[in-house]
């Protein structure tokens, strides 16, 4: 199983990542047949398909230049 790293050092955007229940998480993993875990403000997305775990890590890192502030 291959994997891949990434940080993100606000808890803002991991809270919004995560979703309630890790919601967010779960439909990206699920869709992309990848695992994406947490611990500290690391997230380790792993799975078999170099592919997959590439698009999951574009979502993730999509969300690093998201501010949960902004309303628009």
């Amino acid at each position: 199983m291959k994997s891949t790293n990434i940080e993100i050092d606000s808890l803002d955007i991991l809270q919004e990542l995560f979703g309630i229940n890790d919601k967010l998480i779960k439909v990206i993993e699920n869709r992309l047949g990848v695992s994406i875990t947490q611990r500290n403000s690391c997230i380790t997305v792993s799975g078999t398909n170099d592919g997959r775990i590439h698009s999951a890590v574009n979502i993730i890192e999509a969300f690093r230049g998201y501010d949960p502030s902004f309303s628009g």
